[in-house]
């Protein structure tokens, strides 16, 4: 590929390594935002997000730009368009942060319990944000468990009690959010083997 090719693959993928930085950030604000009940989460994670959708835009104009004018291939070409849909992956968790901050307001103060099993989801997601290469199926399969231990506790405790029933539900709500995250950062992994390995591994039995 010739030098302005590369020039601007490199551009690209600074601009997607920063993409990934600002989505962790925002997730981590986000969930952040629910323990310390920050009344002003929701419009930092919100803010953030515009920027968000505006570079995840960006990105997939640069793909398609290089992809019109350099007409890459095999490995060049794989690598473009893994990226194109990693990078829809993480706008979708970005709207998921926006959609967990939005909650923040209608959960009371959470007791000891229910913020170690919101700290623990949160921890899951980002170490998954942040090292999407290895581990991907164990720490996703983790993810799931722990939104089944969470809503398990909340079922029980709806059953037990209707106090503070808006806060509840809107924890479970943060608990779907989170898990959809981690979905997310599967479907991210699956797409970077791709990218690597030429290989397509969706679907297929673990």
């Amino acid at each position: 590929m010739s030098l302005k090719y590369q020039e601007a693959y490199d551009k690209l993928l600074h601009r997607f390594s920063s993409l990934f930085v600002h989505v962790e950030a925002n997730v981590s604000r986000a969930v952040l935002g629910v323990g310390s009940q920050d009344a002003e989460a929701e419009g930092k994670v919100t803010a953030q997000d515009r920027k968000i959708d505006e570079w995840e835009t960006k990105i997939e104009e640069s793909c398609l730009n290089l992809i019109a004018t350099h007409h890459p291939v095999a490995g060049d070409l794989r690598n473009i368009v893994a990226i194109l849909k990693i990078n829809t992956d993480l706008e979708h968790i970005g709207d998921l942060a926006v959609s967990v901050s939005k909650k923040i307001k209608e959960v009371e103060a959470l007791s000891p319990d229910y913020q170690d099993k919101i700290d623990e989801m949160r921890d899951r997601v980002l170490s998954m944000l942040k090292d999407l290469h290895t581990s991907f199926i164990q720490l996703d399969h983790e993810v799931d468990l722990l939104e089944d231990s969470g809503k398990a506790s909340i079922f029980s405790d709806l059953q037990a009690s209707t106090d503070a029933f808006e806060s509840k539900l809107a924890l479970l709500s943060i608990l779907r959010q989170l898990e959809r995250i981690g979905d997310l950062c599967s479907n991210i992994a699956e797409n970077i083997y791709y990218m690597i390995k030429g290989t397509i591994i969706r679907h297929k039995q673990w």
